[in-house]
């Protein structure tokens, strides 16, 4: 007998997470903070911050803008130098993550045509 519903695997994707971010999930997790109460903690610290902002954390979609990483290392409760880490691993300084993050669009055309353009490509 046919069961109505969904076909197999036409529900959303699973969510991975980046490389360093499952270190912001456990630590949530061990602090016995939901996604929200992060987000609302964040929102009382003065750095307004909704619960998608903070799954997209998670998830390596985004990073927090530099107002918000302090308020989120005192959230968890972690240092910000530990939370950079997390965030961007593999990146040596706070200087290389400064650099990282750069607006593309700030990047000059000439540059970009040098380096391959903005994909590499």
């Amino acid at each position: 007998m046919r069961r109505p519903g969904r076909p197999v695997g036409s529900g959303p994707p699973p969510r991975f997470r980046a490389a360093g971010r499952e270190r912001i999930v456990a630590r949530r997790v061990a602090l016995g903070l939901s996604q929200r109460a992060v987000a609302e903690a964040m929102t009382r610290a003065g750095a307004p911050t909704s619960t998608s902002a903070v799954l997209a954390w998670e998830l390596g979609r985004w990073a927090p803008n530099e107002e918000r990483l302090e308020v989120l290392a005192a959230v968890l409760r972690v240092s910000v130098p530990l939370l950079e880490v997390w965030l961007w691993p593999g990146l040596a300084s706070t200087r290389a993550r400064v650099v990282a993050t750069v607006d593309a669009r700030q990047i000059p055309p000439a540059a970009a045509k040098r380096s391959g353009g903005l994909h590499g490509s």
